[in-house]
């Protein structure tokens, strides 16, 4: 009888603890999404934002080994046939979780997004993009100067995460409404046809699919973290560098021809890519904390995109860094370049709030006279 009482009250309890970590779930599931809707307001983690800061800098990178040497990939690859040199190739290849681990961040939150940030989006980015016109370009014509009216269709990322922010809504609904395991159903859907299909047809996305891709996996992660990534993030950590920087260097050593190598790895469809951002913010989140200074610059990290994506800017800037990254001192020269962006940045933020103090003021007066 009291073995049965005991296995009774075990069992009690075992239904309880399942009750209380469903619910625990569900609360933090719901309190993301509330977040990701602006109906919460979730504090800053350094960690996190310092991640962005170097997942932007790994762009930069890319973009340096891309466009600051001919033919690309064919030279990058063959630096890493020498040990003294093959620091460059897993480099070049590892900057590619860049654009991942952006977007995974804002997928792993969630983007909160209103009339007014989008409208500040788009007009930081046609502002960089007129004055750096109006700097450079000593042969600007009309044609040129319309187009600066949608800047962000000329830098792909800016254009695809503008998208991102409007659809993000309707996302979040979506998010709400199907559950776990259809939402399940869909991101492996997602896995298979573009960090599947794609990845064997050598694709290397930089369209909206990507992004949305990317978004919609950082949130199933975000609301229904996998097990095995919590339990072990350090070994999915390990697993990620190593299939996306050492494998290229690896067979670049054995000789192995360049194509199939660096279209399977230095891709945006590489799968690695996303082990490796998922298991990043995980750490981030377990090691919070809290600096002012990184807070304060956090909210300028794309100015570095804008400023240095600019085909003004980068084709000069990244022929003029290649070279010192080959002598050792580029990296503090990347590191450089990205604060710099920064402090510009704040500089716009500066013009911005006088403009936007401007014309309060004047509405201020026309409504007043018009009384």
């Amino acid at each position: 009888m009291k073995d049965t009482e005991r296995h009774t009250m075990a069992q009690e309890h075992t239904k309880q603890h399942v009750r209380t970590a469903s619910t625990t779930e569900a609360k933090r599931g719901n309190l993301r999404t509330d977040n990701a809707n602006g109906q919460g307001k979730r504090k800053r983690n350094s960690s996190v934002e310092l991640l962005r800061f170097f997942f932007m800098a790994g762009i930069l990178l890319i973009h340096i080994y891309g466009f600051g040497i001919s033919p690309y990939p064919y030279h990058i690859f063959e630096l890493g046939r020498s040990p003294e040199t093959c620091i460059h190739l897993a480099l070049n290849c590892l900057g590619q979780v860049g654009v991942t681990g952006f977007v995974f961040i804002s997928g792993y939150y969630g983007i909160r997004i209103n009339r007014r940030k989008i409208m500040l989006l788009v007009l930081t980015t046609i502002f960089y993009a007129v004055i750096i016109e109006l700097t450079l370009n000593t042969h600007m014509t009309l044609k040129t100067g319309l187009s600066l009216l949608h800047a962000f269709d000329l830098l792909w990322f800016m254009s695809c995460y503008i998208m991102l922010c409007l659809v993000s809504p309707v996302i979040e609904a979506g998010v709400k409404s199907i559950g776990r395991h259809a939402f399940r159903n869909v991101v492996i859907g997602i896995i298979i046809y573009v960090y599947g299909a794609h990845l064997l047809g050598f694709y290397n996305d930089h369209n909206f699919l990507l992004l949305l891709s990317v978004y919609l996996i950082a949130r199933y992660t975000s609301l229904y973290p996998p097990t095995f990534l919590i339990r072990h993030t350090k070994a999915v950590i390990a697993a990620g560098l190593f299939f996306t920087a050492a494998v290229p260097v690896i067979f670049s050593m054995c000789g192995t021809s360049c194509s199939p190598i660096m279209g399977l790895v230095a891709t945006n469809n590489n799968i690695a890519l996303l082990a490796l951002s998922a298991g990043c913010i995980i750490e981030a989140e377990r090691h919070s904390t809290h600096i002012p200074v990184v807070n304060y610059f956090s909210s300028s990290i794309l100015s570095i995109y804008l400023i240095t994506s600019n085909s003004l800017v980068c084709q000069p800037l990244m022929q003029y860094l290649y070279p010192t990254l080959l002598k050792g001192y580029g990296f503090a020269l990347v590191i450089a370049c990205c604060l710099f962006c920064l402090l510009i940045d704040k500089v716009r933020i500066f013009i911005f709030d006088i403009v936007a103090l401007t014309a309060q003021r004047l509405c201020g007066r026309f409504n007043s006279n018009s009384k």
